[in-house]
């Protein structure tokens, strides 16, 4: 009987040893997914809510503008409210790679920014072509920030397309506060 308990305490002892001793696989943070599958067309803007909290946060539409004398269709994402959209000095970034968003993005050369960002605009003239971030991307990611009772949540708009059509695929925020994560 002794033998016994001294064997069981010494398989207690080795148990508590290994599992202190292995590292437990970093968890995937939490998100919120959206599947939206929306294609951005003339005439039909529309609002989406990342955080499905009744409020929109962004705004996709096709709209025709002339700058610098020349007829534009431009495919644009505005921000509403707290959300802001992930940009260098003239451009939305693509995060198609596995990057998560930087922690601070005025360290990484980017800013959070308001207002309108075009993703992809097509240009009339003598001849016509298109131009944008998006313009050679079959799929690719654009980072986001919501703000929530003072807090950052950070995400993605997943869009596919390029040329002729653009669609909104999904949209993937944070379920945490301060949270970045890498594209899927």
């Amino acid at each position: 009987m002794k033998q016994l308990l001294i064997y069981a305490g010494g398989l207690l002892l080795l148990t508590w040893i290994i599992s202190g001793c292995s590292k437990p696989t970093p968890e995937a943070p939490a998100t919120g997914k959206i599947s939206w599958n929306r294609v951005v067309v003339y005439n039909t803007p529309f609002t989406v809510d990342i955080d499905a909290n009744g409020e929109a946060d962004f705004r996709l539409a096709v709209g025709l503008v002339i700058q610098d004398g020349l007829p534009r269709k431009q495919f644009k994402l505005t921000t509403l409210k707290l959300s802001r959209v992930g940009c260098d000095t003239s451009r939305t970034p693509l995060l198609w790679e596995k990057t998560a968003i930087p922690p601070s993005m005025e360290s990484a050369g980017f800013k959070w920014t308001e207002g309108g960002v075009v993703l992809l605009e097509q240009i009339e003239g003598d001849v016509s072509y298109w131009q944008g971030p998006l313009k050679d991307k079959q799929s690719a990611a654009v980072a986001i920030r919501i703000i929530k009772d003072g807090k950052p949540y950070y995400g993605h708009l997943y869009f596919s397309g390029g040329g002729e059509t653009l669609s909104l695929d999904k949209s993937v925020v944070a379920v945490n506060p301060y949270v970045t994560f890498s594209v899927e």
